[in-house]
């Protein structure tokens, strides 16, 4: 790109000073007005050198600084329009905290392994109870036993951190999210459960976000052939046959899975699974519940985050417990008087 140098060869200090055009026989507005009406480099060329001054190509480049100002913003939940017709996954991002940091925001990484949940968007939904299938299912991944587990009997951690987005199968305000925390609260012998969601469209700062973009690099053009099996349509693209259209589904969904089983984010693994749709939900039935009395000696809600916690003296009974893995300490609850 090449520099137009605009050198005033007036005789008046101030108007080289200002940048004016102020001849000795031009009207002021005439001139201004004159210079609104250019639209054309040649057309300026030619008026300044009218008016007496002389312009110079400099055969340079012009440095160039430009500053965006924008707002980060996600909503946080897209639902499928045409959900019958998808495949779901459900990313679930460990987080490694490196050893010694406590106090330290730095210490909590970006980076760990990821689990992903692929299920049909027809035979399948993404629910509370899906979910709950899916962190169980994650609790029994070896790839994920430095984040999860501790000891010598490779006991669940006591306690646990969960960050997600604002979907209502996820926000921890709905009574379907915190019936099953309260299940795995139960069921792991936890110390203490949160959940914390963003603010309103501030889940692009959700740390699983950082995954989503070598995720979908490697889907960047992928074709899955559509004649693995037969038809399961008819003329007029009605399913005819919904168990060869489940066995589309698994294929495309093992497909998928892995692809981004093959797939290393910052030397972590990433493990892809298909669904079985017959078995994709915990059954609300097989879940343990409390009943209120517990619930408010336990719980504690606030906008964006639900604190599940044992009362103070299980949590001291607990503690002698805790001290016998090196990494581990004592557990102070955040509500030593409960809630």
């Amino acid at each position: 790109m090449s520099v137009v140098e605009i050198v005033v060869a007036g005789d008046s200090d101030e108007a080289q000073k200002n940048g004016t055009f102020n001849g000795p026989a031009a009207n002021e507005k005439r001139q201004i007005d004159v210079y609104r009406s250019i639209k054309t480099l040649d057309e300026l060329t030619k008026q300044l050198n009218d008016d007496g001054f002389s312009i110079h190509r400099a055969n340079k480049q012009s440095p160039l600084l430009m500053h965006v100002e924008y707002r980060v913003s996600l909503p946080d939940h897209d639902w499928v329009v045409t959900s019958q017709h998808t495949l779901i996954p459900s990313v679930y991002a460990g987080i490694v905290i490196q050893p010694n940091g406590l106090g330290k925001p730095e210490a909590v990484s970006y980076s760990g392994p990821t689990y992903i949940a692929i299920r049909s968007g027809k035979y399948s939904s993404s629910t509370a109870y899906a979910h709950a299938f899916d962190f169980e299912r994650l609790l029994q991944l070896h790839e994920f036993d430095t984040i999860t587990k501790y000891g010598p009997d490779n006991a669940v951690k006591p306690v646990l951190v969960i960050t997600v987005d604002g979907g209502p199968d996820e926000n921890p305000l709905y009574q379907k999210v915190i019936e099953t925390a309260v299940h795995h609260f139960v069921q792991n012998n936890l110390d203490a459960y949160f959940i914390a969601t963003n603010a309103p469209c501030r889940s692009a700062f959700n740390r699983v976000e950082r995954r989503m973009a070598p995720l979908s690099k490697e889907l960047s053009g992928l074709i899955l052939p559509h004649d693995k099996y037969d038809s399961h349509l008819n003329d007029q693209g009605l399913t005819i046959d919904t168990d060869l259209e489940k066995k589309k589904f698994a294929f495309a969904g093992s497909t998928l899975a892995e692809i981004w089983s093959q797939t290393v984010v910052d030397s972590h693994p990433i493990i892809a699974e298909y669904i079985d749709p017959e078995l994709s939900e915990l059954k609300p039935e097989t879940l343990q519940s409390k009943d209120l009395i517990w619930f408010s000696a336990h719980v504690m809600l606030q906008k964006h985050m639900v604190v599940h916690e044992k009362a103070p003296v299980e949590a001291t009974k607990r503690d002698r417990q805790i001290r016998v893995a090196p990494t581990q300490g004592a557990i102070q609850p955040t509500a030593p008087r409960g809630f």
